[in-house]
């Protein structure tokens, strides 16, 4: 690996602001040019890969500004695997790492660059020139379209040569882009978008966020038969107004490929998850693939990679396009419409793990048990209690305690003795159950001021929340973090229960962001009980099982209290 040092060292630089005049005038030098050549290839000869990689990320990159990020070398990998083209254009292309990962499968093709930054552009030019690559690069701010200058990269003997030209137009088979993720485009303007060739027909973007922008610029420079693939933040996927109708436009022009979810912690100076968003024109089929490989990492330090095996089955799912479990799945596009054209990849790739179900006959068991043990403890500690002396008072309610203590045991066991009963009972009642739609049963809405809302409603927070749930336990004015979900044909407290069990997958797959959007809750499918009555004795039981647990609590807490008083009175200070 070339470090730092090496680099200043050929350069003649001491100070890293210096690399970038540095390399340009000795890429424009062919003395000095194959001098600095050939004392880096006597340090590395192994083209393979991108040299200036530490380099860039800890002494060039613009993280503020160009939010510049040095894209991963796994990601690198995997991209390069996914599509092989003659052509191939990166957009955003910073010092030029997609760029080698391609040229690495295929030598021959020819490369059309775009890039803004001064530093990154004269470390792209070394990295094609010494690997004698052919292509075209355009310093430009893309956002804008304005061209700073142009430069010919041609192959020769051993090394490419470099040399300034003119602007020229291209098409290719191939976009690669590392976009820097939302950045602002403050000078976009209705007037200017509607005349931009490359937006002509698209919604807006808005000013806070370029992603967009940057993708339909790309897709300007694609080919008939061209394939697109962006690495871009998950927000792509649904946020909403003009984003959305992009978002819906490129859906229902069958543009949109496939869907791919990386792991977090994959780039050295952020810890956000990507995507990959693949983008093709030409699509001979409807329907969209959709990958979550955000589990599927290993640990490297700080930083998580994509093992050669997780880079494997990513790309044999996409050639093959087949559905795997937990892992990808190929989604028409009904139900994406059903979907309001939300693409955030948990919606159509469940990769939750269910719960072990519980096994109720070893739980009677074990209850069965610990019954036999309270009434074991509970001799054992009348025999202790008369042995231990304490105050006046104390001995009194001493002597009430183990007479309790005598008849508790029996009572408790009938309590749940009648509880086994009743459920008994209506066992058949019980496992006769009946899916439906949230709003089936209940009306859904967001807090409304200065309404009062009945009891038995369940309230769920909204606003910055992982999915709160409440009950009301009495009528009243809620706040406006919450939405309000009010029971229509269930009844409410029922509904408060198996909303606490299906709300936490459910929220894994349409929760985006720290906020809920009320309306996500429509797609909410709930397993309940037909009858009434049979939902009313659910509660009812688990009430009784709470009041059970309640007291145990409390008598945990008591003979606590009671211990430590002998220990203090055994150990005094």
């Amino acid at each position: 690996m070339i470090t730092k040092e090496d680099v200043n060292r050929i350069m003649s630089i001491s100070e890293n602001y210096q690399l970038r005049d540095a390399l340009m005038n000795a890429l424009f030098d062919e003395k000095k040019k194959n001098s600095v050549f050939e004392q880096f290839l006597k340090l590395e000869n192994d083209l393979s890969y991108e040299w200036f990689t530490n380099y860039f990320q800890e002494n060039q990159s613009n993280r503020k500004d160009l939010m510049q990020d040095y894209t991963p070398n796994c990601i690198c990998k995997l991209i390069s695997r996914i599509v092989n083209a003659n052509s191939v254009y990166d957009e955003c292309c910073g010092i030029g790492g997609l760029t080698l990962s391609v040229w690495n499968e295929n030598k021959n093709a020819r490369f059309y660059l775009e890039e803004i930054s001064d530093v990154s552009i004269a470390m792209l030019l070394f990295n094609l020139a010494i690997r004698n690559m052919n292509a075209y690069v355009r310093q430009c701010d893309i956002l804008k379209n304005e061209t700073i200058q142009c430069f010919k990269v041609t192959s020769g003997e051993k090394f490419s040569k470099v040399e300034t030209c003119e602007e020229i137009n291209f098409s290719v088979d191939l976009i690669i882009s590392n976009p820097p993720y939302s950045l602002k485009f403050e000078d976009v303007e209705e007037s200017k978008w509607n005349w931009d060739n490359r937006f002509m027909g698209w919604p807006m973007i808005p000013k806070a966020k370029a992603d967009y922008a940057f993708l339909l610029h790309g897709l300007s420079k694609l080919n008939d038969n061209g394939t697109g693939i962006y690495i871009l933040p998950h927000g792509v996927l649904f946020r909403g107004a003009n984003e959305g109708k992009i978002r819906k436009q490129l859906i229902e022009k069958n543009l949109i490929d496939a869907i791919i979810g990386l792991p977090e912690k994959l780039f050295f100076n952020t810890q956000i998850p990507v995507i990959l968003l693949i983008v093709k024109k030409n699509k001979q089929y409807e329907d969209f693939l959709f990958i979550d490989a955000s589990k599927d990492f290993e640990k490297k330090g700080k930083q998580n990679d994509l093992k050669k095996e997780t880079i494997d089955k990513i790309v044999n799912a996409y050639k093959e396009r087949k559905n795997i479990d937990k892992f990808s799945n190929v989604i028409t596009l009904e139900e994406i419409q059903m979907n309001d054209y939300n693409l955030n990849i948990p919606r159509y790739v469940d990769t939750a793990e269910a719960e072990p179900p519980i096994d109720l006959g070893n739980q009677i068991k074990k209850l069965n048990e610990i019954e036999r043990e309270i009434k074991k403890s509970s001799k054992e500690i009348c025999e202790m209690l008369k042995e231990l002396v304490g105050p006046a008072e104390y001995e009194q309610h001493k002597w009430e305690l183990m007479e309790q203590l005598k008849e508790k045991n029996e009572d408790e066991s009938l309590m749940m003795m009648d509880i086994w009963k009743a459920i008994d009972l209506v066992q058949n009642e019980l496992i006769n159950q009946k899916e439906v739609n949230l709003t089936d049963v209940a009306n859904v809405e967001r807090s409304k001021k200065g309404k009062i809302y009945p009891a038995g409603c369940t309230l769920i927070q909204v606003s910055a929340t992982r999915g709160q749930l409440e009950l009301m336990q009495e009528e009243g004015i809620v706040d406006n973090k919450f939405a309000v979900i009010i029971p229509t044909k269930i009844d409410g407290e029922y509904l408060f229960n198996v909303l606490q069990i299906t709300m936490p997958n459910f929220l894994l797959k349409y929760q985006t962001g720290i906020n809920i959007n009320p309306n996500v809750l429509k797609y909410l499918k709930l397993q309940i009980h037909k009858d009434i009555t049979i939902q009313k004795f659910v509660v009812e039981t688990m009430h009784q099982i709470d009041k059970s647990i309640n007291r145990t609590e409390r008598e945990v807490e008591s003979f606590k209290n009671i211990k430590k008083y002998h220990l203090d009175g055994m150990f005094p200070n």
